[in-house]
């Protein structure tokens, strides 16, 4: 039986009775109750969803690989007033 466990700053992973998987800390803070975890066909998907929204983290986890630079640059998020957005919300 797998076992998962999603916290605001913690991901653990693994199967019940055993060691975890995965077991590290996220670069930022989550949203527990709006990230989740499935699934399909033997693969497991997990969904997180960020504290602070459009913060960029350099990697999901600490001490993880960072982002090629040149791809990170893709993902900033684009500077703007949040008026811009509001029609987008209703």
């Amino acid at each position: 039986m797998i076992d998962i466990d999603i916290c605001e700053q913690l991901l653990f992973v693994g199967i019940k009775g055993n060691p975890p998987y995965l077991h590290e800390r996220f670069q930022g803070a989550i949203k527990v109750n709006e990230s989740m975890w499935m699934m399909d066909e033997g693969v497991i998907e997990i969904s997180l969803q960020k504290l602070k929204n459009g913060e960029p983290w350099s990697a999901v986890f600490v001490g993880h690989g960072q982002m090629n630079p040149l791809l990170e640059q893709q993902v900033r998020p684009y500077p703007h007033a949040s008026s811009e957005f509001d029609c987008l919300c209703t």
